[in-house]
């Protein structure tokens, strides 16, 4: 169901334990600053996806810890991003499935989680988890085969 912002985050307020991933592709810098300013309560249940090298630091600076950075729109080699991601904190690295068998290992090696997208079949999500150790995933809705 479509929201606002105000009402995404009352949502999330009456239900606590759930998480908002901010998937905002264009300006998400300037969303996840107005999103500070006008509830700074939310920073904890609020997950900015960030999709590039270059905005690790300005969000990181805003306040947020539980950052996803997501490759589709990034054009960073697998190795460039397992050298650049070694000392950075983030709570997930999202990609697509088919450059997870170049990179989960590597990732999970340092201890970030892996999340697979866009999955819409359990078969390729059990066999994601069990040969890669991917650990979530983005779906459309979730089909048997």
């Amino acid at each position: 169901t479509a929201c606002s912002l105000d009402e995404g985050i009352n949502w999330a307020v009456e239900n606590y334990g759930r998480k908002i991933i901010v998937d905002s592709i264009e300006n998400s810098v300037k969303i996840l600053s107005i999103i500070k300013s006008n509830y700074p309560h939310s920073l904890n249940f609020i997950f900015p996806q960030i999709y590039s090298t270059d905005e690790y630091e300005i969000v990181k600076n805003l306040g947020y810890s539980n950052i996803i950075f997501t490759l589709y729109k990034s054009d960073i080699t697998d190795y460039d991003l397992v050298e650049w991601i070694g000392d950075k904190e983030f709570y997930a690295v999202a990609m697509w499935h088919h450059r997870i068998p170049y990179l989960a290992k590597s990732l999970n090696n340092l201890g970030i989680p892996v999340y697979a997208h866009t999955v819409n079949s359990s078969i390729l999500l059990e066999y994601l988890r069990e040969n890669y150790g991917v650990q979530g995933i983005y779906t459309d809705f979730m089909g048997g085969k």
